[in-house]
């Protein structure tokens, strides 16, 4: 795994490098083809696959550019297609820079990038394989330190293809800009720029496009170690659907890392708006107004064949109310607090009215994953006007009155029969009908009384 990432982060560096190096020689009167066969020679060696350039032209009309064409790198081993394909990029650097023994890039333009990465099938029956001893050699350094001022993507694609759970993810008309400074011995890498995609979408088996309509925009600053793969993200502001995220974060040894995420007030209205119509195919049908805040921090280390993720978290919702096309009645007054980690649950006072009944719910989910486990309260009013008015099964049904709510329900919801329930029905003017032979209409008063054991009234 930890060769992953470092795949993926290396072949941008090193094909930026690369064109830095074409440039020196291009100045020294290397003949282009020269030049094209040495970039393909020395980036098929470093990362250990095929790499092929189509053309290279050189320019020295301002600035000294040069511009490569019709780029493919790879496939790797155990895929069909390339790992990237290009249609071309410009790079622009500083020669007077060189003089001074720095290297100046001025600007680096990759027009129309299509990246298609696999994750391989991997056999879960087998152990997980031992600890590798050997410590493997690190990057090499750089010559001359590095500065980028501009790296442009105009035009990518990337598909990410899972063959563990057969998913597949699609990003579109990927745009970025980036700024890079990196120490000629790689420990020092300062980093900032804007990445956009504007059309995501999900996919599980032979489904297609089975969540779309997601874009995303990410502004960010980060430091970092090329060497050791230690990263520390200062600044990220992330939009989903043009809902604000801040960010904070790191990377530890290219496979350990850490994050923290907070929304700040997220308006309901405007929450809505942003899910898209595949996840949400109602969405025109219900109407929201309120607030919600999101705060999650975690954990994931990926270095062992199943990665370790732990996180912890908490959604507070404050004055919510949400309306359903169709449905008489509305939901209103939402109030709660619920934490979260990747194994439990914890409800703290979630309550809504909804017309004149109301309701309040508190308690825990515990190891929901795998075997939940619940221990709920419920306690409210039920005003049966309510009912009648939004069941149609009661459209022609004499039912008046208020029943009252105070339950503990245990158990685990998986197995029926561990459901124990406790606590107290209460009939206030409880009016229903009968069956037409007995005396109608009926009306109760009283208690019913739920214990694990029995019913008593």
């Amino acid at each position: 795994m930890k060769k992953t990432y470092k795949l993926l982060f290396s072949a941008a560096l090193i094909i930026i490098l690369l064109f830095v190096l074409a440039t020196v020689l291009a100045v020294i009167f290397f003949p282009a083809e020269k030049v094209r066969e040495l970039v393909q020679n020395k980036a098929s060696e470093a990362l250990d696959m095929p790499v092929s350039v189509g053309s290279i032209g050189l320019s020295f009309i301002g600035m000294p550019a040069i511009k490569a064409s019709d780029i493919i790198i790879g496939p790797p081993e155990g895929q069909e297609k390339p790992l990237v394909t290009v249609a071309s990029v410009k790079a622009t650097i500083n020669i007077l820079k060189l003089l001074k023994k720095e290297v100046e890039i001025i600007s680096v333009e990759f027009v129309s990038p299509d990246i298609h990465f696999v994750i391989p099938k991997i056999d879960t029956t087998l152990a997980e394989p031992a600890e590798d001893t050997v410590k493997p050699p690190g990057p090499p350094s750089l010559p001359l330190p590095v500065t980028l001022h501009t790296l442009e993507i105009r035009d990518g694609h990337m598909e990410i293809e899972n063959r563990n759970n057969n998913t597949r993810i699609l990003l579109d008309n990927i745009s970025q800009k980036l700024s890079l400074d990196i120490s000629s011995d790689l420990k020092k890498l300062n980093s900032s720029g804007v990445l956009a995609v504007d059309d995501i979408s999900f996919s599980h088996g032979e489904a297609r496009d089975a969540i779309n309509g997601l874009k995303f925009r990410l502004e960010h600053e980060l430091t970092g170690d090329i060497t050791t793969g230690d990263f520390s993200i200062s600044r990220c502001e992330l939009s989903v659907n043009d809902l604000p995220v801040t960010m904070t974060g790191g990377v530890g040894g290219w496979t350990k890392f850490n994050f923290q995420l907070k929304t700040g007030n997220l308006n309901a209205e405007k929450f809505l708006q942003a899910i898209p119509l595949s996840l949400l195919p109602d969405k025109e049908k219900i109407s929201t107004q309120g607030n919600f805040a999101l705060t999650v921090e975690g954990t994931a280390d990926t270095e062992p064949v199943k990665p370790i993720i732990a996180y912890n978290g908490s959604i507070d919702i404050d004055d919510m109310s949400l309306t359903y096309r169709g449905f008489p009645g509305s939901m209103d007054n939402i109030s709660s607090h619920i934490s979260f980690s990747e194994k439990d649950i914890n409800i703290k006072d979630l309550s809504l009215n909804t017309g004149k009944s109301n309701f309040n719910l508190s308690g825990t989910v515990t190891s929901y994953p795998e075997t939940p486990e619940m221990s709920l309260n419920v306690n409210g009013r039920i005003d049966m006007d309510d009912v009648t008015e939004s069941l149609p099964v009661f459209e022609d049904k004499k039912v008046e009155g208020v029943v009252e709510i105070n339950l503990s329900v245990k158990g685990s919801p998986p197995d029926v029969k561990s459901i124990k329930a406790d606590g107290v029905l209460s009939f206030r003017e409880f009016v229903f009908e009968l069956p037409e032979i007995l005396r109608n209409p009926a009306k109760l008063n009283g208690s019913l009384t739920i214990s694990p054991g029995a019913l008593s009234m």
